[in-house]
């Protein structure tokens, strides 16, 4: 398979969702969730917290910047319905990917504890 050749990984798993006793890293790309097994000592918790939490950022700020766009009266009422719509969507893209993550952060302060 072609991802496994550019991850130069050995498996992949297609799973509906993570229900797995297993500690798993998680991450967001997009519209999905990925997750790897974690075997002890493996990875630096507080690293990857922090690389979360910039993501976290970044998507916030995105965030903010579309509600503004879409609280501007001139911009809903000057702008294409499909550029109002299109805004509309990609909010609900990243409120969920911002669901995903936060729940990737809160997941990786289990793994500290």
């Amino acid at each position: 398979m072609y991802i496994k050749d550019l991850a130069g990984i050995s498996n992949i798993e297609f799973h509906e969702r993570f229900d797995s006793p297993k500690k798993l890293l998680k991450g967001v790309a997009g519209l999905w969730e990925l997750a790897l097994p974690l075997e002890e000592d493996t990875l630096d918790i507080d690293q990857e917290r922090q690389r979360l939490e910039r993501e976290l950022n970044k998507v916030d700020q995105e965030i903010g910047k579309i509600n503004m766009r879409l609280e501007n009266k001139n911009f809903i009422n000057k702008a294409p319905a499909d550029v109002v719509e299109e805004n509309k969507k990609r909010l609900k893209g990243y409120q969920e990917k911002r669901k995903k993550i936060k729940k990737s952060i809160d997941e990786i302060a289990g793994l500290s504890n």
